[in-house]
């Protein structure tokens, strides 16, 4: 398990953070990006600037060599394209996380998403879960399905 930090705040305190991580007293992170598409973060009410998130991470991974990297991904969150999908599991592998988990949207009572358009069938989410669990996998990282 590790200290698990939103990506806007390791944004936001990514100077102050790089000396905690030093220490080595901190060696896994849970940065939990969620998706690669600045749209669907923004569906979703999350931090969506995808490159900051990206240059803070390399700039903590070259301050803190020891440190390994999980991340969250929600595959099949309502109206993700292809090509969206696609960004997600670029940006994932381009971040080089070591630890990715993988989890289907679902609709969850009172998420303001329940009421979206563009609904994905589950034939469509389970499909992007394999792809996404065996590419990932393949390019190194240890992937599990929640």
């Amino acid at each position: 398990l590790g200290t698990q930090i939103n990506p806007l705040w390791l944004v936001k305190y990514r100077s102050q953070l790089g000396p905690i991580f030093q220490t080595d007293r901190i060696q896994n992170i849970i940065v939990p990006l969620q998706s690669g598409s600045p749209r669907i973060l923004k569906e979703m009410r999350r931090y969506s600037n995808i490159e900051r998130i990206i240059r803070s991470i390399g700039e903590l991974r070259r301050k803190t060599k020891s440190l390994t990297l999980c991340t969250h991904l929600i595959l099949g969150f309502p109206s993700e394209t292809e090509a969206e999908f696609e960004t997600t599991l670029q940006t994932a592998e381009e971040i080089g996380f070591h630890t990715a988990m993988l989890f289907r949207y679902e609709d969850k009572p009172g998420c303001p998403a329940v009421g979206f358009k563009g609904k994905l069938s589950r034939e469509v989410i389970d499909n992007r879960i394999e792809r996404a669990y065996e590419r990932l996998r393949s390019s190194g990282m240890e992937v599990y399905c929640g």
